[in-house]
């Protein structure tokens, strides 16, 4: 083979490598955009969740730090009735009561708290 039959099959060889190079390179690979965008789209589904998350924790706190609110202030109504002193010792039946209903609150709280 001569040397120019060499130069022009090695050029042809090369052009055929760069060519398919280039048609895999638009075809295959993702353009930049694509992947930052993506790349966005999952970061503000992260935050969106945290944020979800964080939110949930709080109004859970929230309610319960209610519960307790409601329970102390009936606790000390209860105790302004029986014609006593703040956090005094009610009779068992007024005491039972209010704490179930501050268990009951609190399991109201925990049931908002797993339904979202």
């Amino acid at each position: 083979m001569s040397l120019d039959k060499k130069i022009i099959t090695g050029l042809v060889g090369f052009f055929i490598l760069i060519s398919t190079y280039a048609i895999f390179t638009a075809l295959v690979s993702i353009p930049r955009e694509k992947i930052d965008a993506e790349n966005a789209r999952v970061q503000k589904e992260i935050d969106n969740k945290l944020f979800q998350g964080l939110m949930k924790e709080a109004n859970y706190k929230d309610c319960k730090s209610l519960a307790f609110d409601v329970y102390s202030q009936n606790w000390d109504g209860a105790c302004k009735i029986a014609k006593k002193g703040a956090d005094c010792t009610l009779k068992t039946y007024t005491a039972d009561r209010l704490n179930e209903d501050r268990e009951n609150d609190l399991d109201t709280c925990l049931a908002i708290y797993k339904a979202n």
